[in-house]
């Protein structure tokens, strides 16, 4: 059973690295953006902080990792300044991701933490460090690599008590989670999840509701209008989804998306309908906003 990569088959990560060095300065990150960044700490200090009053000195090799776009900064603790590798990532942020909306809105891991990464790691900052032709897509797809075994690192550590990285991690609920994002058109019901995940009805829809923090079938409908989404976003028609996504009919879809999401579908097509952001997947950090 593979618990990530039915996600990730609708949900990829990407990333696109737009800063290696050293940071001499304060920089400002504006969620405004519409980005997710990570910051990888190779050597030095910083004192980082952001605008939901996260404040400390990051003064070992960490991962910083903001999954959804958020206002944060960093200044250098000292004159020489930090090393960092940076990145902004988009995990499917634009749609109805779970997995996005279940990553807290700041992670801090130390390196030396991330058992078995260490390898990894050394490659980015070999390509990061040096100007080997081919640099820029050799990192790209690197630090996107370097985000599904983070994502995995954050399941198998079982450090949430609530929500979808919670339930990956309960080996009962993970059976019935894993189904479902591995066939979003099943016809799933209550009974037929519990017998997935080895349960009594009861005891597995009190269970699923404590650690998800909704009902089963509430999170069956979510992650429908999030395959829905993602394949709306791809060009498909509402008729094409409609049945990949467990709906008998265009219309059917339509009801129940206008309910989850709060437009109809060709409304938020239309409202998607935006160029690539290539100047946000493209900056370097003297884009961003120095201050004094």
């Amino acid at each position: 059973m593979d618990r990530l990569s039915a996600i990730f088959n609708h949900f990829l990560p990407t990333a696109r690295v737009f800063y290696s060095g050293n940071a001499c300065r304060r920089v400002i990150f504006d969620e405004a953006d519409g980005v997710g960044h990570i910051h990888i700490l190779h050597s030095g200090c910083l004192q980082l902080s952001d605008d939901r009053g996260n404040s400390r000195v990051i003064d070992q090799p960490s991962v910083l990792f903001y999954p959804r776009p958020q206002s944060h900064g960093f200044i250098a603790c000292d004159r020489d300044g930090p090393n960092l590798l940076c990145a902004s990532i988009d995990l499917g942020n634009s749609l109805s991701n779970p997995l996005a909306d279940a990553l807290p809105g700041l992670v801090v891991i130390p390196l030396e933490e991330l058992n078995g990464i260490g390898a990894l790691l050394n490659v980015m900052f070999a390509e990061a460090f040096d100007d080997h032709c081919g640099r820029q897509v050799a990192l790209d797809h690197l630090v996107s690599y370097f985000l599904i075994l983070l994502i995995r690192h954050l399941i198998d550590t079982g450090n949430y008590s609530i929500g979808l990285l919670a339930g990956l991690s309960d080996v009962k609920l993970s059976r019935a989670l894993t189904a479902v994002h591995e066939n979003p058109s099943g016809l799933w019901s209550l009974e037929r999840l519990a017998d997935i995940a080895g349960m009594s009805r009861a005891r597995f829809a009190a269970h699923f509701r404590q650690i998800v923090g909704m009902t089963v079938m509430d999170y069956v409908s979510q992650w429908r209008m999030g395959v829905a989404q993602s394949l709306l976003k791809q060009g498909y028609s509402i008729k094409q989804v409609a049945p990949k996504v467990g709906y008998q009919s265009a219309a059917a879809l339509t009801r129940t998306f206008t309910q989850k999401v709060g437009m109809p579908p060709r409304d938020w097509i239309s409202s998607n309908q935006v160029e690539e952001n290539a100047d946000t997947m493209n900056i370097g950090l003297d884009d961003y906003l120095p201050t004094t």
